[in-house]
């Protein structure tokens, strides 16, 4: 009797056929656009309706993918009469809350501009999708320049009679599943050393 290379290698080939079949396979990702204004409800913002309720304060909100994870920010306020430092420092921002960062005397004339940056690099996974500067209902300071690339907002306006709300919106990529790579087994593809019989 006669054994080809063919009846050997066929019940191989089912098998490997198969697992593969079974083999759950991994789920791309797609891409997203990144959202152009606040995508979570925000706890503690301020009400922008209601000018009097923060004059001359600096807020910081971080929204994005919901998490656990707090991010860093650092602002600067200068007098924009004379560009001397009036407060500057770091806070720290959970997910999904608003901080104040600084505020000026609301019994001075004069206005006063910020700037806030995130500090980078962001943990692995996360990346800056919008920055987003508002203000009091009414108020129509001069527009805030906003760069991703640097992570910050500069030219918030603040003075006695507004505040401000700065909003930076995160979003986390989970890394890719490792892939499966299913190999048949060597010895069950080698070719036959004799004959049965």
């Amino acid at each position: 009797m006669k054994v080809t290379r063919l009846g050997r290698l066929a019940p191989a080939l089912a098998v490997a056929a198969l697992v593969a079949a079974c083999a759950d396979q991994p789920t791309p990702f797609a891409p997203s656009l990144a959202p152009t204004s606040p995508s979570l409800s925000v706890t503690g913002k301020p009400n922008l309706g209601d000018r009097l309720s923060f004059e001359g304060e600096l807020w910081v909100c971080k929204d994005g993918t919901p998490s656990a994870q707090s991010f860093n920010f650092d602002y600067l306020v200068t007098n924009t009469s004379d560009q001397s430092t009036v407060a500057s420092g770091t806070v720290a921002v959970p997910m999904g809350q608003c901080v104040m960062a600084a505020s000026v005397a609301t019994t001075a004339s004069g206005s006063f501009d910020a700037t806030v940056t995130e500090q980078n690099p962001l943990p692995a996974g996360w990346a800056l999708t919008s920055i987003v500067g508002e203000y009091p209902t009414g108020v129509t300071p001069p527009t805030p320049v906003v760069s991703l690339a640097s992570y910050s907002i500069s030219g918030v306006r603040i003075n006695n009679d507004w505040g401000a709300v700065v909003t930076f919106t995160n979003t986390y990529t989970p890394p890719p599943p490792a892939a499966v790579v299913l190999q048949p087994d060597p010895g069950l593809l080698e070719e036959p050393h004799g004959r049965l019989g």
